[in-house]
């Protein structure tokens, strides 16, 4: 047996929207460190190398200078296999604390980046990074102006 439809409620229904999705971004909640810059001043376009932790990959690491994405050319993780294999094993998160592997951590695994300083105002600039571990904490450089070589004429 077929049954229809009310007419008030087929004409409710021809007037609901499609469905739509909107995407969520969500980061994690780790504790991002910035740590031993390369330099404390530089000028745009010189390298600036960071400690930090605890890093991803270059995909889904954005770092910013003044407010300004800073065009990243290295993510190193030297020696965190052993380092990401004890913590699997011990069912830790990449961000918490733990116990078992904290030290074998710290003594092998250097995590650090590169990026170039963009073309900023001379002056004080913080530095942050965003991965999917979170947004760390900030660290201060001071932007120089550009160095303009000296003009010799022809």
């Amino acid at each position: 047996m077929h049954r229809a439809v009310p007419p008030l409620l087929a004409l409710g229904m021809a007037a609901l929207p499609a469905c739509e999705t909107t995407p969520v971004v969500t980061l994690g909640t780790c504790d991002v460190g910035l740590s031993s810059p390369s330099a404390e001043s530089l000028r745009p376009g010189e390298p600036l190398t960071i400690d930090a932790a605890p890093l991803t990959t270059d995909w889904d690491t954005v770092v910013y200078i003044g407010g300004v994405q800073a065009e990243l050319t290295t993510l190193d993780r030297v020696g965190c296999e052993t380092c990401d294999t004890c913590r699997t094993e011990a069912l830790c998160t990449e961000c918490g604390d733990c116990d078992t592997c904290d030290r074998l951590c710290e003594e092998q695994c250097d995590e650090s980046l590169t990026v170039l300083v963009p073309d900023l105002a001379p002056g004080p600039a913080d530095v942050w990074l965003i991965n999917r571990h979170g947004r760390s904490d900030s660290l201060s450089v001071i932007v120089l102006p550009p160095d303009v070589a000296a003009d010799t004429g022809s």
